[in-house]
């Protein structure tokens, strides 16, 4: 049968297209089972639409037909049966396994490592699978004898398994062919950049709206979160990976809402209880002291007032001191009364005070944060002096931000994501979207097979970086991995005698930065070669010229492998520890864990920062609504005329302007609130807009270079609500 299939044509950069980003389309995006030749017609179809680069010189594409092999194979019902068992097999081979283990059965003697699970032997192989697969295609001219690789064979297995056996429940049987099916992908989901499979592959985009389809979304979540480990079940939500982002984030925002209504419901009550009890209350200054203590509590709304001029301190003293059950309240944020702006918080004014809170805290003056010159990614600056509940407070206004459905005006790299769920960082993947000129000459000195690599690299084995101006060279290899860093030198004096001693400190303090001078050898080696002179003044002399110095090691052939994992670790971990542990501490402070564990790295930073793409036009065009004015009146016509001719950077400034933030949320444009309203008759005032209401107020121009040029200086120069 899958010889019936007639192979396409296409060269092999779309082939990297087809394997990177719609690999799952090989399997029915619905989760309704398909026919034989409904799956063939989808995946035909994709194959069409992608060859139409009429440019490109054809080559031929047998893959179509290898994919279509695997789902055809897999409609013989004795194949089908064989690859439920297989399935059932594993899982239950990884389960016995990790019984044995916990009951030390492995080995009679202590302190030997256990053997690899079965799973780590799977996982082996399709490691060597796969890297053979990339070899023979880099050797290949054609794809005729490329074919897919074994690992995506394997994965493409487990999807039919899935779908075949899923009973449309979030509730699955852990050793049932489903749930073996999902745990096993789930392996595949943590290795899967070591097997070449984009996290798009192990996705099945139509599960959630079919498990919407078939029952009430919020009851599913509701289960899911008070649900308790169960050894004999899982719940599909456990595993973000197998669903869209946009489904994660909606998900999120929906347990979100959950706990806004029960601390407005509490809020509620708790008035109802006090006025209560002040009606029986006869002593005044009794009701006056609990009405003050309550005040807040009994809120609908976690009020917070901002002053514009000091809006970080303003953000810090009205968050600090809050009792926990106020944060779970819907934010509302009143800035800039001072200053005489007018704004009602109906989102736009607090989208507003993050993006403000947030310009601040990261302006490279205050030595919190440094921003990689190629990416312009956002990191925690290493050796930072600043006090470390300045990064506490700033994860709880990001965690606040998250819980508030707000996007923030920054970008980080995805190592942080990671970080926060998790997971560890330890791979030059990690970091190549924050540090590209990086992850690149690293990749370049692994690679390298010409000669030796000290010859050329001319690399030490040192982390270096850049504070206050000064260029610091850390000796990786004299620092152990939980050593204090800096290294603390102290003095003793016993007996008349004086000498020198280095007091590493495992664990640091978690409100304090080290205060040590960025000049002390401490920064750059944990211990002195020599024993320390002691100045005229009685103090210890510990720079480079008292200690001597001592070279550190060349990067070489034999340590290079090392080297880079020890500076991945170091620029991600180590340098930068005691600021992250604090930022992560205010991220924690009122989420619970599993509003955090629903999403994938990829979908908590798109809720986080929002998608830096594109903004689509015609999309904003289309969901725009009109006040005064008509979709068909000459100025709005001469508005839409002028934006479509915009830049990107233009196009983030105009809608940075009307809503607060030049982020596309993750619906797309289609998803931004904007409103044209009429602004009033032809004169010489600038367009303003409210981003409370997402609303521009344009005027009834009489030209349309006049529109133009009235619209681009009010995007240059206009701050604040309802005033430019």
């Amino acid at each position: 049968m899958a010889g019936a299939a007639t192979p396409g044509r296409v060269n092999l950069q779309q082939y990297e297209i087809l394997r990177d980003n719609t690999i799952a389309v090989t399997q029915p995006d619905r989760i309704l089972k398909h026919s034989q030749a409904r799956r063939r017609l989808d995946y035909q179809q994709l194959v069409r639409c992608e060859s139409q680069d009429e440019e490109a010189e054809p080559r031929p594409h047998t893959h179509t037909t290898s994919s279509l092999a695997i789902i055809d194979e897999l409609e013989y019902e004795p194949a089908r049966r064989l690859v439920d068992r297989l399935v059932r097999a594993i899982s239950a081979r990884v389960c016995f396994h990790e019984i044995s283990k916990t009951r030390g059965s492995f080995t009679d003697s202590p302190g030997q490592p256990d053997p690899p699970s079965f799973m780590e032997f799977i996982l082996q192989h399709l490691r060597h699978a796969y890297t053979h697969w990339v070899e023979t295609g880099r050797e290949e001219t054609t794809l005729s004898e490329l074919g897919w690789p074994t690992c995506f064979k394997f994965l493409q297995q487990l999807r039919t398994t899935f779908l075949d056996d899923w009973d449309g429940e979030a509730e699955l049987n852990r050793w049932g062919a489903a749930g073996s099916a999902v745990q096993i992908m789930a392996y595949l989901y943590e290795h899967h950049e070591d097997l070449g499979l984009p996290v798009e592959s192990l996705q099945f985009r139509g599960l959630g709206d079919e498990l919407d389809r078939l029952h009430n979304r919020d009851l599913i979540l509701k289960r899911w979160f008070e649900r308790s480990p169960d050894r004999s079940t899982l719940n599909l939500l456990s595993y973000p990976f197998l669903f869209a982002p946009k489904y994660l984030i909606l998900c999120s925002r929906i347990i979100n809402s959950m706990f806004m209504n029960y601390a407005i419901r509490t809020s509620m009550v708790l008035r109802r209880q006090h006025e209560d009890y002040v009606r029986q209350q006869r002593v005044r200054n009794v009701r006056d002291h609990l009405a003050a203590r309550l005040y807040h509590s009994m809120h609908e709304h976690l009020v917070v007032n901002i002053r514009r001029e000091h809006i970080l301190e303003d953000a810090f003293y009205a968050l600090w001191q809050r009792e926990k059950r106020e944060l779970f309240l819907p934010l509302r944020v009143r800035m800039g009364m001072n200053e005489g702006e007018i704004g009602h918080d109906l989102g736009g004014v607090q989208t507003e005070f993050f993006r403000l809170a947030f310009i601040e805290a990261l302006k490279p003056e205050t030595g919190m944060f440094v921003t990689d010159r190629e990416s312009r990614m956002t990191w925690f600056q290493p050796a930072c002096l600043e006090p470390l509940n300045r990064f506490e407070q700033l994860g709880l206004l990001v965690s606040l931000a998250l819980y508030n459905n707000v996007m923030l005006p920054f970008t980080f790299p995805h190592a942080l994501y990671r970080k926060l769920q998790g997971l560890p960082v330890d791979n030059l993947r990690h970091i190549r979207d924050g540090w590209p000129a990086l992850a690149k000459g690293l990749d370049s000195m692994l690679s390298w097979d010409d000669g030796d690599v000290r010859a050329v690299f001319w690399r030490s084995y040192v982390f270096s970086f850049e504070a206050y101006d000064q260029i610091i060279d850390v000796d990786m290899e004299k620092f152990g991995r939980e050593d204090q860093w800096p290294a603390v030198y102290a003095t003793e004096e016993a007996e008349g005698q004086t000498g020198i001693r280095d007091a590493l400190v495992n664990v640091p303090s978690p409100h304090t930065n080290p205060s040590t001078d960025l000049a002390s050898i401490a920064w750059r080696r944990p211990r002195p070669l020599n024993p320390t002179t002691r100045d005229t003044d009685g103090s210890d002399d510990t720079t480079d010229e008292a200690l001597g110095s001592e070279e550190p090691q060349a990067v070489t052939n034999a340590n290079r492998a090392q080297y880079v994992a020890d500076y991945i670790f170091w620029l991600t971990d180590k340098s930068i520890r005691p600021q992250y542990m604090a930022f992560e501490r205010g991220f924690r402070t009122f989420l619970k864990p599993k509003q955090v564990s629903i999403h994938t790295p990829g979908s908590l930073q798109t809720a986080i920062e929002g998608l830096r793409r594109e903004i689509n036009i015609d999309d904003l065009r289309a969901s725009t609504t009109y006040e005064g004015y008509s979709a068909e009146h000459r100025v709005v016509r001469w508005f839409w005329r002028v934006v479509g001719a915009y830049s990107h950077e233009q196009k983030c400034k105009l809608l940075e302007f009307v809503t607060a933030t030049s982020r596309v949320p993750v619906n797309g444009a289609a998803g931004i609130i904007f409103e044209i309203r009429w602004g009033g008759p032809d004169g010489e005032r600038l367009p303003s807009s409210q981003t409370c209401f997402g609303a521009l107020y344009l005027l009834e121009y009489d030209s349309l270079d006049k529109l133009s040029l009235k619209l681009g200086i009010a995007l240059e120069h206009g701050l604040g609500f309802g005033v430019v």
